[in-house]
């Protein structure tokens, strides 16, 4: 509580009921506001993650009945999407080379629940380098395996009408 700034002169605060209870609300708070801290740091230090942001989704945005992929915000959402999934991308590697335009990092969801995260790609311009679900596995891998290789075929067909 001293180190998120409490008052450590009240007796609540000192001798809760339930100590464990309010000892693990505190540290879920206490994270929490490491993570923000983590995540604004890295959205300034990869800041044209999030300035590329509007170019990548008009090329990398992609929907259909059942999926939706997308490039990420932020460097703040690929840190998250590492944590959540529990997988490396959210680490300083994969923010530098999205940052750098080397790689891009895209998030592929199904499109009834969006805003939880399933797939992580990486793709260098229409090339998908890897892609993993929770833990570096690959739940549905024969679906996500065919999806994502009609995915890449029509970013190709993109590509050629623009050039035509």
């Amino acid at each position: 509580r001293e180190e998120l700034g409490y008052d450590m002169t009240n007796e609540i605060y000192l001798n809760p009921r339930n100590l464990k209870e309010k000892h693990d609300q505190m540290v879920k708070e206490r994270n929490a506001k490491k993570d923000t801290f983590w995540e604004e740091k890295m959205n300034q230090k990869y800041a044209k993650i999030a300035e590329n942001y509007k170019r990548l989704h008009k090329k990398y945005f992609y929907e259909d009945g059942v999926y939706v992929i997308r490039p990420a915000k932020d460097a703040a959402e690929i840190v998250r999407e590492g944590r959540t999934l529990h997988h490396c991308v959210g680490g300083e590697n994969y923010l530098s080379k999205h940052n750098q335009g080397k790689s891009f990092i895209l998030f592929l969801r199904k499109k009834d629940t969006q805003d939880i995260p399933y797939y992580t790609i990486e793709i260098r311009d229409k090339d998908i380098i890897q892609w993993y679900g929770v833990r570096d596995t690959k739940p549905d891998k024969k679906i996500i395996d065919e999806w994502l290789k009609q995915y890449a075929g029509q970013l190709s067909e993109r590509k050629m009408k623009k050039t035509a």
